[in-house]
């Protein structure tokens, strides 16, 4: 039996939440539906790239190398962020594939550059465009600034729990 938890919001003339206790109950209802949201989208990925073909993790460092350029494997994992070991074994099986390789790293000798080769490129691209296709079928269903704002009120929980704020909580 799901418990339901209803509280009347109070507004600032801000828009900011003032109740203390409904802002909570709020954080934790997005970030279940995060959580579904995730899992859901991982499903339509496999279902538009095909299972097997490129798992999560290779997509992830193939788009992060594609948006920033030739990274070193543990500015790779920051980026995600997972270990430094994860993130190896991902390039690993990427290098084995021929979707990237290793150039060198003219500011540090001993963490060589990964990069994306032509095929790696073209792969990516390939999945974006597709990815796009989907973005542009349900496009149409939504408000620009209700993706906005969700866009913002989630990289503002991500931001907080990149912060000092989550250091404090933790002591």
């Amino acid at each position: 039996m799901a418990m339901c938890l209803s509280i009347m919001v109070k507004f600032t003339k801000g828009g900011r939440i003032e109740d203390p206790i409904a802002a909570p109950a709020e954080i934790i209802s997005l970030t279940e539906e995060t959580v579904r949201f995730y899992f859901r989208l991982r499903y339509a990925a496999n279902q538009i790239h095909g299972e097997g073909t490129l798992t999560g993790g290779w997509r992830g460092i193939l788009r992060v190398l594609r948006r920033n350029g030739p990274m070193t494997v543990p500015n790779l994992a920051r980026s995600r962020p997972v270990s430094r070991q994860a993130a190896q074994s991902v390039v690993n099986n990427l290098l084995k594939n021929g979707l990237v390789d290793r150039i060198p790293n003219p500011a540090h000798k001993r963490f060589r550059l990964v990069q994306l080769t032509d095929a790696g490129a073209r792969a990516i691209d390939r999945l974006s465009r597709r990815e796009l296709e989907l973005a542009a079928h349900f496009a149409p269903d939504f408000r620009l600034e209700d993706l906005r704002v969700a866009e913002d009120a989630l990289r503002r929980l991500r931001g907080m729990l990149e912060s000092d704020r989550w250091e404090e909580f933790l002591r």
